[in-house]
């Protein structure tokens, strides 16, 4: 062990760990479990339920008091909404509670490895303390926590730029997020009724400079079909580009575009976030109860504020011949896989 080393393990920093949960009975003490046995420390743990209408923060109450029984090392902060503050909100008010520079997140109905925050802390001392996003890779489990292995489509560390990551070039995982407390104390709270944060807080974190790191280590167990996110993968790109998720997004941009132009002014990369506002603003209106006429004029009155004529044509594609538009989108993935089967093929000779 080297000097470094040493100083890093005399002197860890206080790290957060805070479990969301909302109505979640059926899955919060494996949660629970989970965070409880984190290997990391010093470690403050925050158990905050936003007013749920099941057993979830009596659950909570009682793992809680088990864990004080049994002397247990980590602190523990136990929370409840007293009314119901949605994902954006419910994160605003844990802020206020966390005393670590970093803070570890987790869903009420995943369950993270002993040493998920532990290896956070040594990728996040490695790269000096400088990210304020870390994500990871994850295992996927069922209903009944059984362990189905990785996802398909693994997260890659993508965030090498600003305006592609507004784009959606680069994903985060909102399940395995950890991020830094400045991404609160310089941009203040998040809007309330923001559901993606997973989307806004690593926006933060690049402004900030310190960036978005990914570790290719599975460190949490991810349930597949529950939660907000659940059934995203089952729905049709028509629901996808014009349905519930079109004012989630839109939420999302209003919020990216605020941080952008709080923190870099008048910039090129401003002037995308609003571009981006703009689009969504047409797929809402787009997706109303028009004339042809009236889509006619709304289209040309687009076109005119710099919306792009690549991303009309999409909406046209979809929303006119979605089974079209979706053999296009499974042409291309076929032509993708097949190129990046030739040169791992080629790479190992």
């Amino acid at each position: 062990m080297n000097q470094q080393e040493i100083t890093l393990s005399k002197d860890k920093p206080l790290i957060t760990f805070a479990l969301f949960a909302y109505n979640q009975e059926k899955y919060i003490r494996e949660a629970i479990a989970g965070a409880f046995s984190q290997t990391y420390s010093p470690l403050q743990i925050i158990l905050s339920d936003d007013c749920s209408s099941d057993k979830t923060f009596e659950i909570m109450e009682e793992e809680a008091k088990k864990y004080s029984d049994c002397n247990g090392i980590h602190k523990i902060i136990i929370n409840r909404n007293p009314e119901n503050l949605g994902i954006g909100g419910h994160i605003n008010k844990v802020m206020t509670l966390v005393d670590g520079d970093l803070i570890v997140v987790a869903a009420g109905d995943d369950i993270s490895l002993p040493e998920r925050v532990e290896t956070i802390y040594e990728v996040w001392a490695q790269h000096n303390f400088a990210p304020a996003s870390i994500h990871s890779a994850y295992y996927e489990i069922d209903e009944s926590s059984a362990r189905l292995g990785l996802p398909k489509g693994r997260c890659i560390n993508g965030f090498s730029n600003l305006d592609n990551s507004l784009r959606g070039l680069s994903h985060v995982h909102g399940a395995t997020h950890a991020w830094h407390k400045n991404v609160f104390s310089i941009f203040g709270p998040l809007r309330k009724d923001l559901i993606y944060e997973d989307m806004v807080i690593p926006t933060r974190s690049m402004l900030l400079g310190g960036g978005v790191i990914y570790i290719d280590t599975p460190l949490i167990e991810y349930r597949i079909s529950v939660g907000v996110t659940g059934t995203y993968d089952q729905r049709s790109h028509k629901e996808r580009l014009f349905g519930v998720h079109a004012q989630r997004l839109l939420i999302v941009h209003k919020q990216q575009y605020s941080d952008i132009e709080k923190y870099l002014g008048d910039t090129p990369t401003t002037k995308l976030a609003m571009n981006l506002v703009k689009r969504q603003e047409f797929l809402l209106k787009f997706k109303e109860q028009l004339s042809n006429f009236e889509r006619i004029n709304l289209l040309l009155h687009s076109l005119n504020n710099s919306i792009g004529g690549r991303f009309l044509f999409r909406v046209l594609l979809v929303y006119y011949a979605p089974k079209l538009f979706g053999l296009i989108i499974l042409l291309q993935n076929t032509s993708i896989g097949l190129k990046n089967k030739i040169r791992a093929k080629f790479k190992n000779k």
